[in-house]
């Protein structure tokens, strides 16, 4: 059998597209997304970069939307506050992040503040950690938005965040910011998302083994800078992280489309019943049991 050719001599992908379908597999996940119609090898570096990173990424997006309200704070923390003397490039003082919503266990459970449950995934210790933040919402954004919608976008990042925020005050009442528990959720659906897809994606040159280098990469940037600065917290970016894979097995149906069967759907249904226990524990043991102690600002 004859296929169309690449520059490289290689079939191109349209032509591997019957191959994929007869061997009840899916196509590349470069192709999978649609961001990709050439042979991997005839890209360019850049082409490269910006199909593996940036599939889906829009202006005239959802994910677009969130990085501009997550920059319009940034912008009110900046010039609202004090720069600490110092500090990092465009590093806020801990009295401004404070006041603009700073976690404070304590006083969420005791002075009722419930918004800094929220308020808190919209701030950043410094521009670094900001700009790399806003990085990884393009990417794992993007990704979330193109297979999902932009309503379950935000359904996403309200509970993923939500969720890594109580799980952290469930276990320390230190003070923290969590802008960076957003984009964790996405990187824990986009890997819920890989399993799902892993035995479609079995053969050599699906780019399964890519996409999870990507998840990985995106984990240790925000874990290593939980640990370069201590005022993100990085028990929140676990909880996001593993909240976002189990949201990616409760939207099973939409994901897998027409693969999606009776096992998926005991793996969607064990992954909502989880989603709701879990919730339900923390928000228990935080506000019935936990004992937050009182800090000095």
């Amino acid at each position: 059998m004859s296929f169309a050719q690449s520059s490289t001599g290689q079939p191109t992908p349209q032509a591997l597209m019957s191959i994929w379908r007869s061997q009840d597999s899916d196509p590349p996940y470069f192709i999978n997304f649609q961001n990709s119609l050439k042979y991997p090898r005839d890209e360019k570096f850049t082409e490269m970069i910006t199909y593996t990173c940036l599939p889906t990424f829009k202006l005239q997006s959802m994910t677009t939307i969130l990085i501009i309200l997550n920059s319009f704070y940034f912008i009110i923390l900046i010039v609202s506050g004090d720069i600490k003397d110092g500090g990092q490039f465009l590093e806020p003082n801990q009295n401004s992040l404070y006041s603009l919503g700073m976690l404070y266990p304590y006083r969420v459970k005791y002075e009722q503040e419930i918004q800094r449950l929220f308020l808190s995934l919209l701030l950043y210790s410094n521009f670094i950690n900001y700009f790399s933040c806003q990085v990884a919402v393009a990417i794992f954004g993007s990704y979330v938005e193109k297979l999902l919608g932009w309503k379950k976008l935000w359904m996403i990042s309200i509970f993923g965040g939500f969720g890594g925020t109580l799980l952290s005050c469930c276990y320390t009442s230190k003070l923290h910011i969590n802008g960076v528990l957003v984009p964790s959720t996405f990187d824990g659906v986009l890997f819920g998302y890989t399993l799902l897809k892993w035995d479609k994606w079995s053969y050599s040159g699906s780019g399964r083994y890519q996409m999870v280098g990507m998840i990985l990469g995106g984990l240790i940037i925000f874990f290593w800078q939980a640990w370069y600065w201590e005022i993100i917290d990085y028990i929140g970016i676990l909880g996001s992280f593993v909240f976002g894979t189990l949201l990616a097995f409760a939207f099973a149906k939409q994901l897998m489309k027409i693969d999606y069967d009776s096992d998926l759907k005991c793996v969607q249904i064990s992954s909502i019943i989880l989603i709701v226990v879990i919730l339900g524990s923390e928000i228990f043991y935080f506000f019935w049991i936990s004992q937050p102690l009182r800090l000095e600002i």
